[in-house]
């Protein structure tokens, strides 16, 4: 038997294990609402982070939430770019996905659209391709996720709080246009991120 705090008092904790088993240490508090809300908040700043014009949040029914912007580079393959983060860097988006039951990213650049989904952190299917629907479409990045129940319990997102981050973050990032889109109960299309 170890002695507390000897050799075999510690576990080592990697990637998203030590994201889901110690949320609080990420996000903050998981009962009162408050780590619900910097997931939206991570995911917000994951796309200022690629410096778009406009940058929508639409709360869903049932608790899903998508963050679409039109900004620049992320790749279509998604899963190559966060592999790594998932597996050594818990970055924002990394976070973001280790807690949620789903999170589904479609990208969108010139000719081609790629739609990535993974489940509890995990990639559930590789990027799948497609053209885009018209040639010449706008740059989009849709990002949507489903926080997880058995991290979260029974919280629920507070529109005006939504609304009051996305206008401090509107602050902090002058060129961005931050929305939070009406109407709230729009909801969540199983097949990817659009509402």
């Amino acid at each position: 038997m170890s002695k507390p705090g000897g050799p075999g008092a510690f576990r080592v904790l990697r990637g998203f294990e030590a994201v889901r088993l110690r949320p609080a240490m990420y996000v903050g508090d998981v009962d009162d609402g408050s780590g619900l809300h910097r997931m939206v908040e991570f995911a917000v700043l994951d796309a200022l982070a690629r410096r778009p014009a406009r940058v929508a949040v639409t709360l869903h029914v049932g608790g899903a939430v998508s963050v679409t912007d039109d900004g620049g580079p992320f790749p279509v393959a998604i899963e190559a770019a966060l592999s790594g983060l998932t597996l050594y860097e818990p970055g924002l988006l990394a976070i973001v996905c280790a807690l949620s039951s789903r999170l589904d990213v479609r990208v969108r650049r010139s000719d081609e659209e790629g739609l990535t989904r993974f489940a509890d952190g995990r990639l559930a299917a590789p990027t799948t391709r497609v053209a885009a629907e018209a040639a010449g479409a706008a740059s989009l990045t849709e990002i949507g996720f489903l926080a997880a129940r058995d991290v979260f319990g029974a919280a629920a997102y507070d529109r005006a709080l939504v609304a009051r981050q996305l206008r401090d973050l509107g602050r902090r990032e002058p060129g961005a246009v931050l929305t939070l889109v009406d109407p709230p109960s729009a909801p969540w299309d199983e097949g990817g991120t659009r509402p």
